[in-house]
């Protein structure tokens, strides 16, 4: 798992058991979205004891279709096993992160000394502002690339809020 990413383990995975039922393989051309945020993002083995299950919750997480989903398994996790620890916030917020991404258009989406790129978004002439607006730091930008400095945000807040603005600019 440690070689491949935990994502890729999981497709992989995935994919041997559908071949080994004789399962036709759904082929999904999906642009990938690199998320480069240091977090502690898990699911503590103390919150979900089971393995098995806690397996299932990250296939699940990884595989989050709308932020609707996202909010969904949230609300279950709270309901089943009590409130969120912080990695599992943050692991959460990494799904709403991807598909915020993959919104906005984005191919990257970096943070590195308190300052956060976004690579390959299409934004609209708006989305500067919008940024500014949303999370109170600097913007600045180049040909594909908008990076964006507010101290004062959590890495993954920044994230977020950078990245809803953008889709609302598109």
């Amino acid at each position: 798992i440690a070689a491949v990413g935990f994502e890729m383990y999981l497709n992989l995975l995935e994919e041997a058991v559908a071949a080994s039922k004789g399962e036709p393989q759904e082929i999904i051309e999906e642009r990938p979205v690199i998320v480069g945020l240091t977090l502690d993002a898990y699911l503590p083995p103390e919150y979900v004891m089971d393995e098995i299950e806690r397996v299932d919750l990250y296939r699940r997480a990884s595989g989050m279709g709308s932020l609707a989903e996202v909010e969904d398994l949230s609300e279950e996790l709270v309901d089943r096993f009590g409130e969120l620890p912080e990695p599992a916030r943050n692991l959460l917020g990494l799904s709403r992160v991807k598909l915020l991404a993959r919104e906005a258009g984005a191919s990257s989406v970096t943070y590195r000394s308190g300052n956060l790129t976004v690579t390959g978004a299409t934004e609209g002439s708006a989305a500067p502002a919008l940024i500014r607006r949303a999370t109170g730091g600097t913007v600045t930008t180049r040909t594909g690339r908008i990076s964006v400095r507010a101290p004062e945000l959590d890495p993954l807040t920044l994230a977020e809020e950078s990245l809803r603005a953008l889709v609302r600019a598109r």
